[in-house]
């Protein structure tokens, strides 16, 4: 090989290694870009990150359906807010939309119509995200009294009216229990002192809820009501004077029996019944009258009255007849039929 062969060949040979050295500082300056881009990137990310949390825009959600307990809707009732003030909160809870439904009702309110009712109320922060549907549902809240309750509230009302005395309650009904609105609820029975506790019997009820007058509830069922009342022991025909062995008390469903019941036996004894008795029945007053002083055939006194001047003389009665009656009477000495009144057991006075 000739010198000039041999410098040729060593000339490539150092060519080769410098293209080689510089390759492999290309390849490592990437690699070093590449990571100083990586953890400048993440350092920026971490920076972003922190950035976004403690500036996070404000988000008001209008709800689809949502319920009330209040008479005025609120806009805070149908809204929800993410990270906003309390002065923020305040401003929305003090915008109404309206009344609210009947308890137990519901009303339809549009998504445009809110929408001004914010704008016209509300300055919104910047990059604020509102989401409202077209229709949002709005629901009033309720209570209702149960039946239970009040038939126990009918109950104790006819207690107090009876005052002890033994009731049963049948067919009990209510009318006009409708939905009320949500709070502490109050009756008070509408008085009718005059009407009696028995039979069919109809009560008002006035309700309130925290003090509100809501109307009237009708609460109304058949009271049976049990006393003793004056009963005859045997079968009295009529015409008879009743004695102490005739009656007893004996407790009686009042609300089925006859009206003006005898309840005091004192008040029976030595009377005349006017129409026969059955054994068990209970007397009247009607079918009492006091018994006749003078019976048909009792001789009596006539006494005659004219200005100051009295006449008496003897009479036959033509009639039974009790103090205060109009008989005839047949004067003995004239035997002439004349009218006079009892006055007691013996004396018919005439009137001339």
């Amino acid at each position: 090989m000739t010198r000039q062969q041999t410098k040729y060949i060593s000339k490539n040979k150092s060519d080769h290694a410098l293209s080689m050295h510089w390759v492999v500082r290309r390849w490592w300056f990437a690699v070093f870009m590449t990571v100083l881009c990586c953890i400048a990137g993440r350092g920026m990310a971490a920076d972003s990150s922190s950035g976004d949390s403690a500036s996070q825009p404000l988000q008001l959600t209008i709800s689809s359906g949502a319920q009330v307990v209040g008479e005025e809707i609120f806009l805070s009732d149908i809204a929800t807010v993410t990270d906003a003030s309390d002065a923020f909160m305040e401003q929305i809870g003090a915008i109404s939309l309206g009344r609210s439904p009947q308890p137990g009702k519901e009303r339809s309110l549009s998504g445009r119509s809110i929408e001004r009712a914010l704008t016209a109320h509300v300055n919104l922060p910047f990059q604020a995200k509102v989401i409202i549907p077209e229709w949002i549902s709005v629901h009033r809240a309720f209570q209702q009294l149960s039946e239970s309750s009040l038939q126990k509230a009918f109950a104790h009302y006819v207690a107090n009216r009876l005052h002890g005395i033994e009731t049963d309650i049948r067919r009990f009904k209510v009318r006009g229990n409708d939905p009320l609105p949500v709070g502490k609820i109050t009756l008070s029975p509408v008085e009718n002192s005059k009407k009696p506790i028995m039979g069919a019997v109809t009560l008002q009820m006035a309700v309130c809820v925290d003090g509100k007058d809501m109307g009237r509830i009708t609460l109304s069922g058949w009271v049976n009501r049990y006393e003793p009342v004056v009963c005859a022991t045997r079968y009295v025909k009529r015409g008879e004077v009743l004695t102490e062995r005739d009656i007893v008390l004996k407790k009686v469903n009042l609300a089925k029996a006859p009206s003006r019941l005898l309840r005091d036996p004192a008040k029976a004894i030595g009377k005349q019944v006017k129409s026969s008795l059955r054994a068990g029945h209970a007397v009247r007053y009607s079918v009492l009258e006091d018994p006749p002083v003078i019976e048909k055939g009792d001789r009596v006194k006539l006494l005659a009255t004219s200005g100051g001047i009295q006449v008496t003389t003897v009479g036959i009665a033509m009639d039974e007849g009790r103090e205060g009656d109009q008989i005839e009477v047949e004067n003995m000495r004239s035997k002439k039929i004349v009218v006079g009144r009892v006055a007691d057991r013996s004396t018919v006075e005439v009137m001339f």
